[in-house]
């Protein structure tokens, strides 16, 4: 890190970083999310949601790919229809196709809801680093959960129980442990969505445990900027984006689940745990009759991005000519010059940001 960031490594030595400052108006005024590839070594990989005003975990999960903008965009959806048919009014990401499929059902939502940005995607790609909150919920993943089951595969990888360059046992490990360690990581945002975060004197947002901040915001001087949604609408735009038959939601491939089930019958479906993880997966891959099917697909799929202008940061709230959209009447000057959803490296004593 010295050698290569070294004018980053003084900067942190000396507490010279800069810090700066994401603005958001209130719950559900935006929902962020990232990918995290640090398991690929695995064959696993990890997709998270936040809500960014109450720093609420929408999801939290572990699949064999998150290339696939189908299968991102089914995580979206299933949090809306979860909450009960409300969505945000943005979405963000990091630029990546695989996160055109959330862009995509976010604005045709929105656009049902809200004619007037029929021209506008509903969805802002961050660039340089500037998708920072899933950052913060990575490292504290990667402090907290992480360790345990890296040791834990690291072992199996190091006795010779599990090669994931070999497509049968990688299939029979996607098929073991993606369920358990899913739950593990289910109990993991329970608990984090649940506890109170450390007092920080340089955040304005409203301190409390996530989860009620997300439920109550009016017992936090904030506000619900949630969007409605027709269950008809979402239902056309899941099969649109995220048909339920595609291949990617398959675990593993159909023929080779029906096997791996039987066999774990046969073993009196026992339930995965530390200390027999090992045993259920040598029991399973060692049958002879387990059938080769070749490779599991990559995962990975092209989808175009809607041919939209790209959102603009004044135009966050339609109507309100206060957080700078203008109307019929108003011209480009009687724009006000301040914007929000913005990264700015000035202080503020108002409003509400979430520190860097």
């Amino acid at each position: 890190m010295n050698l290569h960031h070294r004018a980053e490594v003084l900067a942190r030595k000396g507490q010279r970083l800069i810090r700066k400052q994401f603005w958001t108006v209130g719950v559900n005024d935006i929902w962020t999310m990232d990918q995290h590839d640090k398991w690929r070594r695995f064959q696993l990989f990890l997709h998270i949601g936040i809500e960014l005003h109450s720093g609420l975990i929408l999801w939290l999960k572990l699949w064999w790919t998150n290339r696939n903008p189908r299968l991102v965009c089914s995580w979206y959806l299933d949090t809306v229809e979860a909450l009960g048919y409300v969505m945000p009014l943005l979405t963000q990401s990091d630029p990546g196709t695989e996160n055109n499929g959330i862009a995509n059902a976010q604005t045709e939502l929105r656009h049902q809801q809200d004619p007037a940005l029929s021209d506008l995607l509903q969805h802002k790609f961050k660039g340089n680093k500037g998708n920072i909150k899933p950052e913060i919920a990575w490292r504290r993943l990667r402090y907290t959960f992480t360790p345990g089951f890296e040791d834990l595969i690291e072992r199996g990888i190091l006795e010779g129980l599990y090669d994931p360059d070999d497509s049968l046992e990688r299939l029979v490990f996607h098929y073991i442990f993606i369920p358990w360690i899913q739950e593990e990581l289910d109990k993991y945002v329970d608990l984090t969505n649940d506890t109170k975060p450390c007092y920080n004197r340089h955040k304005v947002l409203p301190h409390g445990r996530p989860i009620e901040i997300f439920q109550n915001p009016s017992q936090y001087d904030t506000c619900d900027f949630s969007v409605k949604v027709d269950k008809a609408h979402l239902d056309e735009v899941r099969n649109k984006y995220a048909p339920p038959e595609h291949p990617v939601f398959h675990l593993v491939p159909p023929a080779f689940a029906e096997k791996a089930r039987q066999f774990y019958g046969e073993a009196g479906h026992p339930v995965v745990t530390r200390e027999n993880d090992d045993d259920i997966r040598t029991a399973v891959n060692d049958r002879a009759a387990m059938p080769s099917v070749g490779e599991d697909p990559t995962g990975e799929e092209w989808m175009d991005l809607l041919p939209l202008k790209p959102f603009r940061h004044r135009n966050c709230l339609v109507g309100d000519t206060r957080l700078g959209v203008r109307d019929s009447d108003s011209s480009a000057e009687e724009e006000p010059d301040y914007d929000f959803n913005i990264w700015s490296d000035k202080d503020s004593s108002s409003g509400s940001s979430t520190d860097a």
